[in-house]
């Protein structure tokens, strides 16, 4: 009986302890909110001038899209890679209270394929919505289009949230993606230096030692002339000098493996050695 009553008072007390822990998290909760939306606001400044600075780098923001991991997946049809080299700016608004919500949106420049020159879509914590697209006289829209997937509403999706969360937040990093594969390709190629270097020493070293005294004792083979013995060794050599000009080269051949999907619109590849224009082709 005295067991019980115990339980009771521990039950009332601790009642009592989780009520106070839920005020504390919802005082908690509401400074916090009250710090993201004052950073929010300080945030837009920011943002504003970043866009200023970006007006000048021409197609900015369809490279720096079409060169994320993720979103570049989902722009898998070529009318959707034309589109997108009219797009002129992206961006993201948070709701005022921040926890509401947020719209992404597109700013095209006019073009030959629908009439919209914003495209946008609102995701709120139990709905979204979005503009509708006006498609131009002939144009129509593809079940694999990019665009037929931004604009549909009757889904939660993830395209949102990359879009906010990593393109928005900081698009540089995928501006500058290809940066990386150059850095891979560099390397690759002083391992493929450095292999051709070792394969040279260990030719020179094999030249280098003294014939094995049980061999000069063997009869050598009377088929084999003077002149052949000559011939082979003019051919050591040359094949030996091939491989020291390719190991001293800073500049070999690489087959590099990698998953690119371009448009068909003309772009630079630059290295650290050369420069090269090229029409570009989709490709894996």
């Amino acid at each position: 009986m005295e067991h019980m009553k115990l339980i009771t008072v521990a039950r009332a007390d601790l009642n009592k302890v989780q009520h106070k822990l839920e005020k504390i998290n919802k005082e908690a909760r509401g400074e916090l909110l009250k710090v993201g939306q004052k950073y929010n606001r300080i945030r837009q400044l920011v943002y504003e001038k970043r866009t200023n600075v970006i007006k000048d780098i021409l197609g900015f923001w369809s490279t720096a899209f079409l060169k994320h991991h993720v979103l570049d997946e989902l722009v898998c049809i070529e009318e959707d890679r034309k589109i997108f080299e009219f797009l002129s700016s992206i961006k993201v608004e948070l709701s005022r209270d921040v926890k509401s919500g947020y719209t992404i949106i597109f700013n095209f420049d006019s073009n030959e394929y629908f009439e919209n020159t914003k495209l946008w879509k609102k995701y709120e914590r139990t709905k979204t919505s979005a503009s509708p697209i006006q498609w131009a006289q002939g144009n129509g829209v593809d079940e694999q289009s990019f665009f037929k997937r931004f604009s549909e509403v009757d889904k939660r999706d993830e395209i949102g949230e990359m879009i906010k969360d990593e393109l928005w937040s900081d698009p540089l990093i995928c501006f500058h993606h290809e940066a990386d594969v150059e850095n891979v390709a560099v390397k690759m190629r002083f391992e493929e230096v450095k292999k051709d270097q070792d394969k040279v020493q260990v030719q020179e070293r094999s030249r280098s030692r003294p014939p094995d005294s049980r061999s000069s004792s063997k009869p050598l083979d009377s088929t084999r002339s003077q002149d052949q013995d000559k011939v082979q060794f003019k051919n050591d050599q040359d094949q030996d000098r091939q491989i020291q000009d390719q190991a001293q080269s800073p500049w070999i051949q690489l087959e590099v493996k990698i998953k690119i999907k371009f448009s068909s619109r003309t772009i630079k590849i630059k290295t650290a050695r050369f420069k090269i224009k090229l029409k570009a082709l989709e490709f894996n």
